[in-house]
């Protein structure tokens, strides 16, 4: 069996206040060229959601204290 597509997701949830929590996630799906090892596209794509969702729940933890001290 040949695999010629992956899907990666990934998701965090946060708690911005009481009784407010917030899900971000995102999801990517990669399609494999001649020659590359799916395990490594998988590790490679993971991380790089995992840094955009770590980066995009980071700006709207900041976002959400700016507003709650205004």
């Amino acid at each position: 069996m040949q695999i010629d597509t992956i899907e990666v997701y990934y998701d965090r949830k946060v708690q911005l206040s009481q009784f407010e929590p917030i899900t971000f996630g995102a999801t990517a799906t990669v399609t494999l060229e001649d020659g590359d090892d799916p395990d490594e596209v998988y590790a490679e794509v993971a991380g790089d959601l995992q840094d955009a969702v770590e980066r995009e729940l980071a700006r709207r933890v900041a976002t959400k204290k700016r507003e709650e001290r205004e």
